[in-house]
């Protein structure tokens, strides 16, 4: 059943967490791009794929939660056409997820002078 304040819940704690994510970035990210000092360097060489992680896990809960909605309100109802629909987004999801993890596995090689 649809709750709106669990959607207002939902969409200020993602508002939250993706704006943390996002000032912490360019707090760090714009002083190492204009070569502050080589600290901020290194603190982005480490915070970048942390970043990365973070939003890769946000997109997972997220799809996942969709994915439960999808198959808990619509498909054990007995509306068995949208089996299919659950299916490909399952697909694509994990197609998806896999994207990100070997992208993060390619870019995590660095080494911090």
């Amino acid at each position: 059943m649809f709750s709106p304040a669990k959607q207002w819940w939902l969409r200020v704690s993602l508002l939250i967490a993706i704006g943390m994510i996002n000032i912490s970035f360019f707090a760090i990210a714009i002083p190492s791009r204009l070569h502050v000092n080589n600290t901020f360097a290194r603190a982005n060489h480490v915070w970048n794929p942390m970043e990365r992680s973070l939003l890769a896990a946000i997109d997972l809960c997220l799809n996942g939660y969709f994915m439960w909605l999808v198959k808990s309100k619509l498909v054990a109802c007995g509306l068995s056409h949208y089996k299919t629909v659950y299916r490909y987004n399952l697909l694509m999801v994990s197609f998806s997820m896999s994207l990100e993890v070997r992208r993060y596995r390619s870019t995590t090689r660095f080494t911090i002078r």
